[in-house]
């Protein structure tokens, strides 16, 4: 089994009534979920939790590291992605 694609879907909705916390406001809500296709047709979902469209961003950025990779090894796929795109030094 290998990752054929990768998409995400960004959903906003906006707010009857906006609100405020410590930092910051919002009229809207949104989320960026994420859908692993794999070649035998399998499907997973997963969510990012922060900044929707900066998230979809990166997960574009990921694309290419992760097609015709297993999902199954997540260390793997996760220690290649992380080494990647981390700045010299940074941990």
């Amino acid at each position: 089994m290998r990752i054929a694609e990768v998409r995400t879907h960004v959903l906003e909705a906006p707010l009857s009534e906006p609100f405020a916390w410590s930092f910051n406001s919002t009229a809207a809500r949104s989320t960026c979920l994420v859908e692993i296709i794999c070649e035998d047709g399998t499907i997973g979902w997963g969510e990012c939790f922060g900044p929707a469209g900066l998230n979809a961003a990166v997960v574009a950025a990921f694309r290419p590291h992760l097609i015709g990779a297993d999902p199954l090894a997540s260390d793997r796929l996760w220690l290649h992605l992380y080494n990647h795109f981390r700045d010299q030094g940074q941990r």
